[in-house]
């Protein structure tokens, strides 16, 4: 899948570009560096090292980086015919390990059509014995216009957040943390995507997510699928609560910030991109609040009073439909944030303390004034 034009030569007549899908990889959202001819001839990549590329293109050579989340980053010094001239720079991450960073692991798994595979990352616990069972964080987004998992070592998203939605910190806690793209995230060609297609509601594959559990048990047999969490801000508050009321028996907590938990009242440039036009039947798939009656679990939920892209009016109407219901769940409100509240250091301390108590069962630490 072509991504990204990098060079056009005119006289040699040879066309630069970005893909990714390479058969080669083991992960199909690696991007790599590819040239072919102007007449569709000679298509050759010239990045053969498996992980994510980014290139600097000049008259006659370019440099490379690559990496993967569990390989740190090398620089190499490339012809243009994909031929090395030397290795520039790899990089040293021995403070980083010492300082406690947990290398991401990379794993396959069936979705649950029980034959499309998915890419994910798990995160073992900082003090990990084999001999032991730890509870488990997935960290999810439900919108199907970008993908989760990251690729590169390192991955940044650029709004202030913590890394790997904070299973870096949940590590040192003790908690295995995963990151899963289901079917109907982008990048993977068309078949993969459509799987969003008219089911919003279907969190860009949260069934995937449930269904790999078994499978995931078997590869890391140290998960306890007896305490399995979820959390996510956005499309992803709204997948953690997809995922509390319609798999209850398998997310005992779950955290959701920021969530348009029903899609009639979010903006339409996003719903209708994936729905179409306005169905009333369809539509109320996006409700999830319909499901309020079905909530076993310990839930979290969190807005921002200043959010001017899900209005706190989307957490309200889920509190009234948890009332009505008799439910108990507990709700933070951020006077000061506006949709980033990943990025609010009180919401991150009380997201780590919610788990510690519902998933590890112990009591967390008495707050300090900072």
């Amino acid at each position: 899948m072509v991504q990204k034009l990098i060079k056009v030569d005119e006289q040699k007549k040879l066309i630069y570009f970005m893909a990714n899908n390479a058969k080669e990889c083991s992960d199909p959202l690696y991007y790599q560096l590819y040239v072919i001819g102007f007449d569709g001839n000679g298509l050759k990549r010239l990045t053969p090292e498996d992980g994510v590329h980014a290139v600097s293109m000049g008259e006659d050579a370019f440099v490379d980086t690559y990496s993967r989340v569990d390989l740190p980053p090398v620089t190499l010094l490339r012809r243009t015919d994909g031929s090395l001239v030397r290795e520039l720079e790899r990089a040293d991450v021995t403070a980083l390990m010492n300082a406690g960073y947990q290398m991401p692991e990379r794993f396959t798994v069936k979705a649950g059509d029980g034959v499309t595979d998915l890419c994910g990352i798990l995160f073992r616990p900082a003090d990990f014995d084999p001999d032991k069972t730890y509870p488990v964080i997935d960290y999810i987004y439900g919108g199907a216009q970008l993908y989760n998992v990251p690729r590169d070592f390192t991955w940044d998203n650029s709004m202030d957040r913590e890394i790997f939605g904070g299973l870096e910190e949940f590590a040192q806690l003790g908690f295995v943390g995963i990151i899963l793209d289901g079917r109907g995230t982008p990048g993977r060609g068309m078949e993969f995507h459509k799987h969003s297609y008219r089911n919003i509601h279907g969190c860009a594959g949260l069934s995937d997510h449930a269904a790999c559990m078994p499978e995931l048990k078997k590869k890391f047999p140290f998960i306890d699928l007896e305490r399995v969490g979820i959390w996510g801000n956005s499309g992803g508050g709204y997948a953690a609560v997809s995922a509390m009321l319609k798999y209850p028996k398998l997310y005992k907590a779950g955290v959701a910030s920021s969530g348009n938990y029903d899609q009639r009242i979010y903006e339409h440039s996003w719903t209708e991109r994936y729905y179409g036009l306005y169905e009333e039947e369809l539509y109320k798939q996006g409700d999830i609040t319909a499901l309020a009656g079905n909530l076993e679990g310990r839930l979290l939920l969190a807005y921002g009073a200043m959010d001017d892209n899900v209005t706190m009016s989307q957490t309200l109407r889920l509190c009234d439909k948890l009332n009505g219901c008799n439910k108990d769940y507990e709700l933070m409100v951020l006077p000061r944030m506006n949709h980033n509240v990943p990025s609010d250091m009180y919401f991150i301390r009380r997201k780590m303390d919610f788990f510690v108590k519902y998933l590890l069962g112990e009591e967390p630490p008495e707050a300090t004034e900072t």
